[in-house]
């Protein structure tokens, strides 16, 4: 491999270990599973989401491949390519660590749609409330007419806020829209997403790598 091939590889592994933000091309694929749920955002107009589990593709950069995360903005999909989405291991402000605690309750579950709407709709919730009580059917963010649906995931909100803190927070991803500054509501939607805890390693490891051998070059 040549020297500069090698260092811009290297730049890459690192900066995305190292939580610098690096410039991909990420497409929205579909929401799979789940299903339509009806919701009231905080400036009161009425929306109807699809509500499960956001997957999509990252097809640019270390991280590289098909993920199913949930989505953390308001902000619609595109079902194009979306380039300068940046990856970032997720923010340790706001509600960001109730969203990587749920994500990883999404994992102890049967795959169900029912399952998927009702973790989305906990993230959506923790995300968008701006009145801070964290209740799926009132104040500002709210559920509209799936009782059932809203129960349950009440329940995951009651459990992400009992047991959320010091969620370990390694190999969880925030893809963060274009022309985003604060991470919210920009462009296109954010979707967090896990990768193979063997992955982060392998990223850093081979930087460290190649380091090492452009040092030997030298």
């Amino acid at each position: 491999m040549r020297k500069a091939a090698l260092v811009t590889l290297i730049v890459a592994m690192l900066c995305l270990t190292s939580g610098l933000a690096m410039a991909e091309t990420v497409q929205f694929i579909n929401v799979s599973p789940g299903f339509g749920v009806g919701f009231t955002k905080p400036t009161g107009v009425e929306v109807n989401w699809q509500t499960g589990v956001y997957n999509f593709e990252v097809q640019t950069g270390p991280l590289s491949g098909t993920y199913g995360g949930f989505c953390v903005d308001p902000a619609g999909a595109t079902t194009s390519p979306a380039t300068n989405y940046s990856i970032i291991p997720i923010p340790t402000t706001g509600n960001y660590f109730y969203a990587a605690y749920l994500l990883n309750k999404y994992y102890t579950l049967p795959p169900t749609s029912t399952n998927a709407a009702a973790i989305q709709s906990a993230i959506w919730e923790f995300m968008f409330e701006t009145a801070g009580t964290y209740d799926i059917t009132a104040d500002n963010f709210f559920m509209r007419n799936n009782s059932t649906l809203a129960t349950q995931a009440q329940g995951y909100i009651a459990d992400a806020l009992a047991n959320a803190a010091g969620t370990n927070l390694d190999g969880f991803y925030l893809a963060v829209s274009p022309n985003a500054t604060d991470y919210f509501n920009k462009e296109y939607q954010d979707f967090i997403f896990k990768a193979p805890e063997p992955m982060t390693m392998i990223l850093f490891g081979l930087g460290l790598i190649g380091l090492a051998a452009i040092r030997r070059e030298k």
